[in-house]
């Protein structure tokens, strides 16, 4: 019962903020790793010439994030990736860019509008990145178990 209470609390956590998982000597890692934030990347769909709707989506709930200067539309992705609830970036397509980050909610219940702009693209995150780094996590911590029933078989 305590393992999954465990099990239960580190999903929960997993979803509100960066992963984290133990490694073989029980010191947490971070789980952010290359692999991670290429899952993250390729989660994407880039609609170029568009932008978005911003009162529009903001009067229906989207939330908006923050906004940097970056060199690319790449490094607006990473940067979405990288913040809490970033589901959608706007990216003005020179140099250095505009990069603007929101969170418009899941599919069944979007929150965003957009509409055409040259010199913009917009990007929509289509898989639930926080629940994929769940799902490995769990299966991490269930490897991680085995081992360690195995090792103290010792």
């Amino acid at each position: 019962m305590r393992q999954r209470l465990l099990v239960i609390f580190v999903l929960v956590s997993c979803c509100c903020c960066c992963c984290y998982s133990q490694d073989v000597n029980g010191q947490l890692e971070k789980q952010e790793t290359v692999m991670g934030l290429q899952t993250c990347i390729d989660g994407f769909v880039v609609h170029r010439d568009k932008i978005i709707r911003t009162q529009d989506s903001r009067d229906m709930g989207a939330k908006y994030l923050t906004e940097f200067d970056v060199e690319s539309r790449i490094e607006c992705m990473k940067w979405c990736c990288e913040t809490e609830h970033c589901d959608v970036f706007i990216f003005e397509e020179k140099k250095p860019g505009s990069c603007y980050l929101f969170h418009c909610g899941p599919p069944h219940d979007f929150k965003c509008k957009f509409t055409s702009h040259a010199n913009y693209s917009s990007a929509v995150l289509t898989v639930n990145y926080n629940l994929q780094n769940a799902a490995a996590l769990e299966e991490q911590m269930r490897h991680n178990q085995q081992e360690h029933e195995l090792k103290s078989l010792r």
